[in-house]
């Protein structure tokens, strides 16, 4: 544009126009430019070309951009065009009350495993205060999936490949779950935010460009899958488009991608679950084609943690929670918005705080200026960022004193000049009363390491298993036979009369267990144990 004088001079007389016609004082050169006229270009509404609408059905606000919020969603039905919201103006808050059809909510406790966590060690506290964890180390009960996290996706040939020296090992580790909990379903993670950092980023969306290319990926994928045992794949894309790496074409690839997976699936005769992450901010998820995708994946994890951090500097939002409940809401209700099905989505719940150092330790409240993240935890060993183990240590080692806020419901921790953000039980029972009020098909866990002694892990269990449906009685005496090996034990019924043969669960095949169930404890087939 400023190579000719005339393409200049076309630039400058549009612009002019333009600031005149929306009351601007002046220009910040800033702005993208389009090549054919050389006028700022507008995304949406009546001054973009074709009077084009905006992605996920997002409001086109007054200006001709698109968001979700009321400042670009409220309607003035007075004044010219463009003086209020032009089109998919339906606010967030009208979809507060959908969520009535899914069956059996909260069904789903997904956790997700980091296989760096193997290998985890602690400087200058106790390696106790947030252990290693292998993935013997899990309770197989207390999930309905684990899901691995993360392979990657090797250039040109477009397999997966495990990311630690010990993968193989631990992945043998984790399917040894299943013999105590043959319900249990375990799914490999591609990608991760890392995966779409150089000199990755661009994978999958080369991969994703091209039917050969597609075609390897899938195929090597079902053959990787089946050979270590899993039951699904979970695809974590952070994110298509050209935001990170990508062009704009990828959330189109996407649903090719998806769509020709579940094809592949369909011929093998095999049950492989698929499932992928979504962010849980419009500005990424606007490149997810996200209605479509639905038809072709089994559930759609969403992102609703790390809404804040460090990075809100720029934007000089001041320190806040990343797991609020009501901007938690604004994002499920910009899925159903989108045309994604609530029984599509499941919760994702932080086992982890967001950190921030504030500028004057004084002001210390939700909204205080940030000088930066805060500082590094002594386990996880990254700025802004402490697991629940860390802050547990934090708040015994130095008698803090945790906070409720009532508005966010979530915990705040302060001290010195550092704020932190983040979950407890308490507020993780309110996410899960969340779900199900929501109706909503289960929760997945980020991460299943940074826990303490199940602390939070208990939160979540308890609360979703007292909703599962129970369709088999425990033993009347509340004991389980003893079994041989891998054999099943025929008991008469607690409630209801006749008999069932279950499985022996508990630390291994063939040991006896007693539960003094009692008429108000069930059998849960989706965890197969008493509760």
């Amino acid at each position: 544009m400023a190579r000719t004088s005339s393409s200049r001079a076309a630039f400058i007389k549009n612009t002019l126009s333009q600031l005149s016609a929306y009351g601007f004082d002046g220009i910040d050169i800033v702005a993208v430019v389009t090549y054919e006229k050389f006028a700022l270009a507008i995304p949406c509404g009546l001054e973009s070309p074709g009077n084009k609408e905006c992605p996920l059905n997002g409001c086109c606000g007054k200006w001709g951009y698109c968001g979700i919020t009321e400042d670009f969603c409220t309607v003035n039905k007075t004044g010219a065009p463009g003086t209020g919201c032009q089109s998919n103006c339906k606010l967030l808050s009208e979809f507060d009350n959908v969520g009535k059809a899914t069956a059996n909510p909260g069904r789903n406790i997904i956790g997700y495993y980091s296989n760096w966590s193997a290998h985890r060690s602690c400087d200058g506290v106790p390696n106790t205060v947030l252990p290693a964890q292998r993935p013997s180390d899990l309770d197989p009960f207390s999930f309905t999936h684990i899901v691995y996290s993360f392979a990657y996706i090797s250039r040109g040939d477009w397999k997966l490949t495990t990311t630690q020296s010990d993968d193989d090992e631990l992945i043998k580790e984790l399917q040894g779950l299943k013999k105590q909990n043959p319900n249990l379903k375990t799914m490999w993670a591609v990608g991760g935010w890392a995966f779409n950092d150089p000199p990755y980023q661009d994978i999958f969306s080369t991969m994703s460009r091209t039917s050969s290319s597609r075609a390897a990926f899938i195929k090597n994928t079902l053959s990787q899958l089946s050979a270590y045992g899993f039951d699904g794949i979970d695809i974590d894309w952070e994110y298509p488009g050209t935001e990170r790496g990508g062009v704009e074409e990828d959330g189109k690839n996407f649903l090719l991608l998806l769509k020709e997976l579940q094809a592949a699936i369909k011929v093998s005769g095999k049950r492989v679950e698929v499932s992928f992450t979504a962010p849980a901010s419009y500005w990424y998820l606007q490149q997810f084609p996200i209605e479509e995708l639905q038809d072709y994946t089994d559930w759609i994890n969403l992102m609703t943690y790390d809404i804040h951090g460090s990075w809100d500097i720029k934007f000089n939002t001041g320190v806040l929670p990343h797991t609020a409940i009501p901007e938690v809401n604004q994002a499920v209700n910009m899925m159903l918005k989108a045309g994604v099905r609530m029984g599509k989505i499941n919760l994702g719940i932080g086992f982890y705080g967001r950190s921030f150092t504030l500028s004057d330790p004084s002001c210390n409240v939700a909204g205080c200026p940030m000088s930066g993240p805060g500082i590094k935890g002594p386990c996880t060993k990254g700025e802004g960022f402490l697991s629940y183990g860390e802050i547990n240590y934090l708040i015994q080692s130095r008698g803090l004193k945790p906070e409720f806020n009532a508005t966010s419901q979530t915990m705040t921790l302060k001290y010195d000049n550092q704020w932190v953000g983040y979950e407890n039980p308490d507020t993780i029972s309110k996410k899960l009363e969340y779900v199900l009020k929501r109706a909503m098909p289960g929760v997945l866990i980020w991460a299943t390491d940074l826990d303490i002694n199940n602390n939070l892990l208990s939160a979540v269990v308890g609360k979703a298993l007292a909703q599962l449906p129970s369709s088999t009685d425990c033993p009347a005496d509340g004991v389980w036979p003893r079994t041989e090996a891998g054999k099943k034990a025929t008991v008469s019924c607690g409630s209801g009369g006749g008999t069932r043969a279950r499985p022996c669960f508990g630390p291994g095949w063939g040991t006896e267990e007693s539960f003094f169930c009692g008429q108000s404890l069930m059998m849960v087939e989706a965890f197969g144990k008493c509760v």
